[in-house]
């Protein structure tokens, strides 16, 4: 929820007894109307820890409101404060267990700890929550390759089509899977594909460097790679020189794991559309 600053100041320059005053007979209200007003303007002044105190306690003077939880949940995020946000999540899927966020949540931990029946609760049904949605697709299809469901995971990744660079962030995952499977032409196809898309370049440039280095075609993926470096040197820096020295040094690339697999999904190319969209 966005909030109009002065309105913020206005309601943050009452003094505390107002608040108060107005219900003399339900103090929990009160104090949820305190925490929600103090949340609010810790969020205008950018303290993510404020925020999270505030709108937890708010949440918690009215568990009901899965507006105030949906709040609460975001802030403890933003806060970075997992275990929180954990408790948050479970709190609000209690009070309703279609809260998109709250099973976004729940199951990226379920994905984790390797709970895949309850990542299949959590992520299978459907929701308008686009990015939350997002999240939970990609959760759920790197599940079901972990599970051996290959054709579920087909379906899962297809479906990621609601716009043109997602639909191709599906398609990656795809590669990848066809990749893991020994599906070498498949994968390879789709790699070709997706580099004339313009889709997340680093993202691809490392998925289809461990494909190709795991299937033969080492020096190949070491010319992709430098390639790469050579057009942004800042990718010296990370993953990709890693990989880099890795394959001069005759070492292999390594295999990520499928929740290493879905982390990577849900962090650069994601995120950095976010980013850029200022979403």
């Amino acid at each position: 929820m966005m909030f109009r600053s002065f309105l913020i100041s206005a309601l943050f320059c009452l003094p505390c007894g107002t608040v108060w005053a107005d219900y003399p007979g339900d103090p929990e209200r009160a104090k949820m109307l305190g925490d929600y007003v103090s949340g609010s303007y810790a969020r205008y002044l950018n303290d993510p820890r404020a925020q999270s105190r505030f709108f937890q306690g708010s949440f918690e003077n009215a568990p009901e409101d899965v507006r105030l939880g949906r709040l609460a949940l975001y802030s403890a995020l933003f806060s970075d404060d997992q275990k929180l946000a954990l408790q948050t999540a479970r709190k609000l899927y209690k009070t309703d267990n279609s809260e998109s966020m709250a099973r976004a949540v729940l199951a990226v931990d379920a994905f984790s700890k390797g709970r895949s029946a309850r990542v299949r609760r959590y992520a299978s049904d459907p929701t308008v929550d686009f990015t939350m949605g997002l999240a939970m697709q990609i959760v759920l299809g790197w599940n079901q390759i972990d599970e051996g469901r290959y054709e579920a995971a087909r379906e899962t990744f297809s479906s990621l089509s609601e716009t043109e660079y997602f639909g191709r962030l599906g398609q990656l995952q795809l590669a990848k899977m066809e990749g893991r499977l020994g599906n070498v032409e498949a994968a390879t196809e789709i790699f070709d594909d997706l580099e004339l898309s313009g889709v997340t370049a680093l993202e691809l440039t490392l998925a289809r460097a461990r494909f190709e280095a795991a299937n033969g075609m080492k020096e190949r993926a070491r010319a992709r790679l430098q390639t790469l470096i050579d057009d942004n040197s800042a990718a010296q820096i990370g993953p990709a020189g890693e990989y880099l020295d890795r394959l001069k040094q005759g070492k292999r690339l390594p295999r990520l794991s499928e929740r290493a697999e879905a982390a990577r999904a849900l962090t650069d190319p994601a995120f950095s559309f976010f980013v850029r969209n200022k979403s």
